[in-house]
């Protein structure tokens, strides 16, 4: 009886380690769209979701910054990662559905709290979202970087 549930246990071990492997793998290639960017924290917010599941993040952009966001990711069904930013009075402020691209950049005229809402329309799979920043100055002084404003 052990060894079925050895078994059983040693597969979905493997199961996740493929998956962490492959969205580990996939966020690589996603980094070159920061390029020039300080990361945020250093980091970046991945999750495993199941079709019609959505992961939530609490942001907040200050002012003085242009944050870049890179939504990385691909469903086993083949849909884009979509996410949707809302305001801290839960108003839709930006949404990457009508728009897919490799990365947003965004400005606050004043500092603001956010809430990012990420998911697939079909399917499920590895979704991650790159963050970046730069000063105001330093983001001026290039061309390839043009704000949406809120």
């Amino acid at each position: 009886m052990k060894t079925p549930i050895l078994s059983l246990v040693a597969a979905l071990l493997l199961g996740v380690i493929q998956v962490d492997a492959q969205c580990t793998q996939k966020v690589a290639e996603c980094n070159d769209v920061l390029a020039g960017f300080e990361r945020l924290e250093g980091k970046y917010y991945r999750s495993e979701l199941f079709p019609y599941e959505f992961a939530r993040l609490k942001l907040t952009f200050y002012h003085d910054k242009v944050y870049r966001l890179a939504p990385c990711g691909q469903s086993k069904a083949g849909s884009p990662l979509i996410f949707n930013l809302y305001d801290k009075a839960g108003i839709l402020v930006f949404s990457s559905k009508d728009d897919p691209k490799p990365h947003y950049d965004f400005a606050c005229g004043v500092t603001g709290y956010f809430t990012l809402v990420a998911g697939y329309e079909q399917g499920g799979g590895c979704a991650a979202i790159l963050f970046g920043q730069l000063d105001h100055e330093k983001a001026a002084a290039r061309p390839d970087i043009t704000p949406r404003k809120f």
